[in-house]
């Protein structure tokens, strides 16, 4: 980083370009798989009864076909 007429810019020093690319990659797999297990989740919670006995959970979209 360097002061850049009162803000800090950030410097390209070797390797960070790579390295955050590197990381940018390992964030953005780790939020596929998150978003693929809150899928399976939804499903699961959905196809259960709430305590009033009903199969809808407010708040969460329905499986297609259901």
């Amino acid at each position: 980083m360097h002061d850049d007429g009162g803000r800090l810019t950030p410097s390209a020093c070797p390797g960070m370009v790579e390295h955050l690319e590197r990381e940018r990659a390992r964030i953005a797999e780790a939020m596929a798989r998150l978003g693929t297990e809150r899928q399976a989740l939804d499903t699961l919670l959905a196809a259960m009864p709430t305590r009033d006995g009903r199969s809808d959970v407010p708040g969460r979209e329905q499986p297609a076909g259901e």
